[in-house]
């Protein structure tokens, strides 16, 4: 007979329909939202429009975020306001690194740009490292204003969905999810 856990909503669920809500769902939403992100780019002509690999890494960005969001959804990094403000951070200061380039040269904008976004990430409490990715690609790519209507866009959406995921799929609570690791370990399961 399967193991069966009580969530923290009183229910009890089958071990199997928990791994598939909490872990495989998750992480199908996780490449389904990557995939639109890379045919939207493809679609808007990014990389013809700011340069072969400035795509990559946008797409780079918000395959780490995605993942956060997704299939950590408990994890301090996860939040969707601290995900929010991460990216508009990211994508302003990237841009005014753009726009330093001529007067600093593109090292010295990326260093100032990576110092200024991780020390304002870290006062506003808007910790999402995946957001450093986007502010460096505004600056080696020359992305312009247009690019942070494009990632916040694109980053409204994975709240968006992140904010469904936690209303309709996750079953279990934090507290929940720790005793399954317990039960996990005692039983010697991976």
């Amino acid at each position: 007979m399967a193991k069966r856990i009580e969530s923290a909503h009183g229910r009890r669920h089958n071990r199997a329909v928990l791994h598939i809500r909490n872990r495989m769902i998750p992480a199908a939403v996780t490449a389904l939202s990557l995939m639109v992100i890379v045919a939207v780019l493809s679609y808007l002509n990014f990389d013809f429009k700011y340069g072969l690999g400035a795509s990559g890494i946008v797409f780079a960005s918000f395959g780490g975020s995605a993942f956060a969001l997704f299939m950590l959804p408990y994890s301090r990094s996860s939040n969707v306001r601290r995900f929010i403000k991460s990216y508009l951070i990211a994508g302003l200061f990237g841009y005014l690194g753009f726009l330093t380039v001529p007067y600093m040269g593109t090292v010295a904008s990326v260093g100032l740009v990576m110092f200024s976004v991780s020390v304002l990430l870290i006062v506003t409490g808007s910790e999402h490292p995946p957001a450093l990715g986007i502010a460096s690609a505004f600056v080696l790519y020359n992305i312009d204003y247009v690019g942070i209507i494009i990632v916040m866009v694109a980053a409204l959406i994975l709240a968006f969905i992140r904010m469904v995921m936690l209303k309709y799929v996750y079953v279990l609570e934090k507290e929940s999810l720790k005793a399954i690791e317990k039960i996990d370990k005692r039983l010697g399961a991976t």
